[in-house]
């Protein structure tokens, strides 16, 4: 009798758990089909980035979600600029970008104007260019080559503005010790947010934003940029700093076939200088030429020459110590003909000027 009532309450066990495992299972016919449509904003390795339409429910929940592509037609390939129709389960995981958690099919509705998007992307391109050269230009000393490297990371338009964020390096070059064109003044990598207005001629630059100095940097990074691109601008990327340097040097090439010169084309570590200490001045006379010599500040700050462009005449400014005399020489000639402009001497031993 006690093996009967075992068997069962055994046998009434396994029929609640099936069925409860039958009121749990979703069936196909209770499956949820959403259909939106959206703009292609950069196409990966099996997915893409889109922008939901706007006034879709899509577009509340995110302004940019990843799609997988694994259930698109394979004889399509999708563009940046597609308007495309995408059909999934109704649910979006929230993840910046957004993700959809099973898509059903993708349908290219309208391809994009390829020559319109070419044309709008250099257009865009273009205009930071100038940018860059332009603002950076009165923060430095305006050398002869101004040059710049930029990448823009991403651009967004909205109520009639285009945000832009990108990483930049500025530079200013200048002949030093005739064989090298050196970097002598500028910037390093920084992550900079452009905007730009809408203008009956196109784009009309309104402000750039740059991130604090110091310890509010990171913060005033996080407040820039969206979330997603954080972690290409608070640690600015061994390949992003070398494209951008190439970048910059490019101008410095173009400006050395300008001028038809042949030099070394580097940065201001890359010439090896000696300053008047090296050759036994006092660091005292050193000091005291640099500081209280005015007229001194446009030449160098090393026993050797740069070049400096002047009224559209190129003049070579150079430091020489005369071991012979013990005077210390400074001289500013015409580049071409040798021509002596100015010239100043001074006393090695006490700093005070013989002429």
């Amino acid at each position: 009798m006690k093996k009967y009532l075992v068997m069962c309450l055994l046998s009434l066990c396994v029929l609640i758990l099936a069925a409860c495992g039958k009121e749990e299972e979703i069936q196909p016919s209770e499956k949820q089909e959403v259909t939106f449509e959206a703009t292609v904003l950069e196409v990966h390795d099996g997915y893409c980035l889109v922008k939901p339409s706007d006034g879709s429910q899509e577009r509340k929940s995110a302004d940019k979600i990843e799609v997988s592509m694994k259930n698109m037609d394979s004889s399509l390939e999708a563009e940046a600029g597609d308007i495309i129709e995408i059909t999934y389960d109704g649910m979006i995981m929230e993840i910046y970008p957004a993700r959809l958690h099973e898509v059903y099919s993708i349908k290219i509705i309208e391809e994009a104007v390829e020559t319109t998007l070419a044309s709008t992307e250099e257009e865009l391109d273009q205009k930071v260019t100038e940018i860059i050269l332009e603002h950076n230009r009165p923060m430095f000393t305006g050398e002869e080559c101004q040059a710049e490297g930029h990448i823009i990371l991403e651009h967004e338009e909205q109520d009639g503005v285009t945000t832009v964020y990108a990483l930049m390096m500025y530079g200013e070059y200048q002949f030093q010790n005739v064989d090298y064109l050196i970097k002598a003044a500028g910037t390093g990598v920084i992550p900079v947010v452009l905007s730009f207005g809408e203008h009956e001629d196109g784009r009309e630059f309104t402000h750039m934003t740059w991130p604090e100095d110091g310890s509010g940097y990171n913060e005033s990074i996080k407040e820039m940029f969206p979330e997603h691109l954080w972690d290409r601008v608070l640690i600015i990327q061994e390949a992003d700093r070398a494209l951008l340097t190439a970048m910059e040097r490019a101008y410095a090439e173009e400006h050395l076939k300008m001028t038809g010169r042949d030099a070394v084309i580097g940065d201001y570590a890359d010439v090896e200088r000696t300053i008047l200490t090296d050759h036994g001045i006092s660091v005292d006379v050193s000091n005291k030429l640099f500081a209280y010599e005015e007229k001194l500040a446009p030449y160098p700050s090393w026993h050797g020459s740069l070049e400096k462009v002047e009224d559209g005449e190129r003049y070579l400014y150079s430091v020489f110590f005369d071991e012979e005399t013990n005077q210390i020489i400074y001289e500013k000639r015409f580049f071409g003909t040798n021509e002596t402009v100015e010239k100043f001497v001074y006393d090695a031993e006490t700093g005070e000027p013989i002429n």
